[in-house]
């Protein structure tokens, strides 16, 4: 069992949004590596075991890239989803 088994994932994933400005989770690629790198330094763990946990998260429904609605080809963000 890997050791982000047992995180509270929505606890993280409000850590991380608060962390990372909006700004730098602008655009696919550059704002999941934002948020990578915030889960790495959150729990001081590597960036491969980092991405796997933005993968849970996004995987989950946690964090989502949004685009804006209206103009497909403007750049997304990524978002914080709070459960309902």
């Amino acid at each position: 069992m890997s050791a982000h088994a047992e995180l509270d994932l929505l606890a993280l994933a409000r850590q991380v949004g608060e962390q990372v400005p909006a700004a730098q989770r602008a655009g696919f690629v550059v704002g999941r590596t934002a948020i990578r790198d915030a889960v790495a330094a959150h729990l001081a763990c590597s960036q491969l075991e980092a991405e796997t946990i933005v993968d849970t998260l996004v995987g989950r429904g946690l964090f989502a890239y949004v685009v804006p609605p209206g103009d497909p080809a403007a750049p997304g963000i990524w978002q914080l989803v709070e459960p309902r």
